[in-house]
């Protein structure tokens, strides 16, 4: 199993939140976001913590929530490189990305496979990994 699957999932955040991934192939799904939205995960519960609605409203700022743990994030057009990563559970890299982190898998993506025009905005997006790996 060599090669990658690229993906630019649309729709919704809180829609692509709540999808689930097919596991069959090596898959990288770059996400482009047309709003504003906090996403919160799963382990944020106090409520003394979360934003008012009135106040993200009027940042038109949405609010999303996800099935998987951590904190929050802000996802704003133009400034956030959103990436999964799907990899099969038989595959080889399951092991190594403990070894060699996201960043040793995102260059072996893009070493692998090149700058593409699939869509009009992923030779942008690829741009970014590659800005994110110089710089970590």
């Amino acid at each position: 199993m060599n090669g990658w699957e690229c993906e630019w999932p649309t729709g919704g955040v809180a829609e692509r939140h709540h999808r689930d991934p097919c596991f069959d192939v090596r898959r990288v799904l770059v996400h482009e976001v047309a709003h504003p939205t906090l996403v919160l995960g799963s382990a944020l519960r106090d409520q003394r913590f979360l934003p008012e609605d009135a106040r993200l409203q009027a940042a038109g700022c949405g609010l999303v929530r996800r099935r998987s743990g951590g904190g929050g994030v802000l996802l704003r057009p133009g400034h956030v490189l959103w990436v999964d990563v799907v990899l099969p559970r038989d595959d080889v890299l399951w092991d190594a990305v403990q070894q060699v982190g996201l960043s040793g898998l995102f260059q072996q993506y893009l070493t692998n496979n090149g700058s593409s025009s699939r869509t009009p905005s992923s030779s942008a997006s690829e741009d970014m990994i590659r800005e994110a790996l110089e710089t970590s």
